[in-house]
């Protein structure tokens, strides 16, 4: 996943109605509702009938579209097909081969391939971390290693070595030619 399609992702998510949705579906009154769990329940995306051929989506129009659900001033629900801009490149196609100008309407449309994008990222990214926790807990093992074999510490510290006592001697702790490596993490 390249940085632009990353943060085209990121766009479309900040613009869209804050979530969490579900669907509501009503079948005593035969209704069908995409809607924010909070907020006073703002209507994502509904279904109104379009002429005698079938039903069209609606979506919630906001004077904007960044920040509370409160702030962004609703204008209300609108059917799909007033909300039409021209593709890009398909211009001389207006009003056969349109697509829906609203950012929940984008965010749905996207949804499925965004969504696949980043579970493949972030596979990639888990898999580059196992990958690198292996490595360090190596190198933490080669340090204390090469720290062991190259000094000779009392008996008592090479217990230590072998998990049976706790600490070094006196001696061994206060020496500066036998350093204890620990991991400390990655240092800025």
């Amino acid at each position: 996943m390249t940085h632009e399609e990353l943060e085209a992702i990121e766009a479309r998510e900040a613009a869209a109605t804050p979530g969490p949705w579900v669907w509501e579906v009503n079948s005593v009154h035969n209704f069908v509702h995409l809607r924010t769990t909070h907020s006073g329940r703002y209507y994502v995306m509904d279904f109104v009938r379009w002429g005698m051929r079938g039903a069209s989506p609606r979506f919630q129009v906001y004077e904007r579209h960044e920040g509370r659900m409160d702030e962004r001033g609703s204008k209300g629900m609108f059917r799909a097909d007033k909300l039409t801009k021209s593709n890009p490149g398909k211009e001389h196609h207006e009003g056969w081969d349109d697509t829906i100008d609203n950012p929940d309407a984008e965010f749905i449309a996207h949804a499925r391939q965004d969504v696949s994008a980043l579970l493949a990222k972030v596979k990639r990214l888990n898999a580059e971390k196992e990958r690198l926790t292996r490595e360090r807990d190596a190198a933490i093992k080669d340090l204390r290693e090469l720290s062991f074999y190259h000094h000779s510490p009392c008996k008592y510290c090479r217990d230590k070595e072998t998990g049976t006592n706790d600490d070094p001697c006196c001696t061994c702790k206060n020496d500066k030619n036998y350093p204890i490596w620990e991991w400390r993490g990655v240092q800025e």
